[in-house]
């Protein structure tokens, strides 16, 4: 019986961010599918799978994500997929855009955007060198449209303007690194999920699921099925690309 092109059975597939809210139940998807999962992350976090390899690793320095291919490399012999999920959080004194700090804004945005990048850019030197791969970075609808301010007043939940910057950002370079890792038969894509739950308040979710042709926010799994489906060859002709997993809200 042919193998289905959706089968991950025996791919070497790197998740960076992997304790994370959509980083750990990708990481069990993907031990499910058969796939050889080396996770990284700054919390440990175990796994009783013998196909199961964990390092730390820390996207806002480059020479941790060199080790952590180094290590991938070493250990499963290259790397198939790599799925960026990562999300460094920093505190800010004032999230106005009267008064957010420039400083703050730039430090957010190289932890997460050049972060990202750097990952890429990593994960895409090995590939070329293997002649193959596919590169899936976690974006966000908030890299496409502007948030609805209504939906937080009085949530104690914000939605500041460096997360869009940084996503936008994100988009445009998976987009843009498509292009140039294309000549080598490696494909980079992007899943933009909307809203999580996650500890949101009832008054949070009702408001946003009135946005919503679903009506309700989406469970982390959720996310998870189109993150396998572009680091697998079922996605062979796709490259470039930004998938929209926001039960229909940027249809409206």
């Amino acid at each position: 019986m042919p193998r289905s092109p959706f089968s991950l059975e025996g791919k070497n597939v790197c998740v960076v961010g992997a304790g994370g809210l959509i980083g750990r139940p990708t990481v069990e998807a993907l031990l499910g599918a058969g796939a050889n999962v080396f996770a990284g992350g700054r919390r440990v976090i175990e796994q009783g799978h013998s196909a199961f390899h964990f390092t730390a690793v820390d996207i806002t320095q480059d020479q941790s994500i060199r080790s952590f291919v180094t290590w991938a490399v070493n250990t499963g012999g290259g790397i198939d997929a790599w799925i960026n999920c990562a999300w460094p959080r920093f505190a800010y004194t004032d999230l106005s855009v009267e008064g957010i700090k420039s400083a703050e804004m730039i430090r957010d945005i190289q932890a997460h955007l050049l972060g990202y990048y750097n990952c890429c850019r990593h994960a895409f030197t090995q590939m070329k060198q293997q002649g193959y791969g596919s590169i899936v970075n976690c974006g966000s609808i908030y890299g496409e449209l502007a948030p609805d301010l209504r939906i937080y007043e009085g949530t104690g939940i914000h939605s500041v303007a460096t997360y869009a910057m940084i996503k936008a950002g994100i988009h445009g370079m998976s987009k843009y690194l498509a292009s140039v890792a294309a000549d080598h038969n490696v494909r980079v894509n992007c899943v933009a999920p909307g809203g999580i739950v996650d500890k949101h308040s009832q008054r949070f979710q009702t408001r946003y699921a009135d946005r919503v042709p679903l009506r309700r926010m989406a469970r982390p799994t959720e996310v998870v099925g189109p993150l396998l489906f572009l680091a697998s060859d079922a996605s062979s002709y796709i490259t470039g690309q930004v998938l929209f997993v926001d039960g229909g809200l940027t249809a409206w």
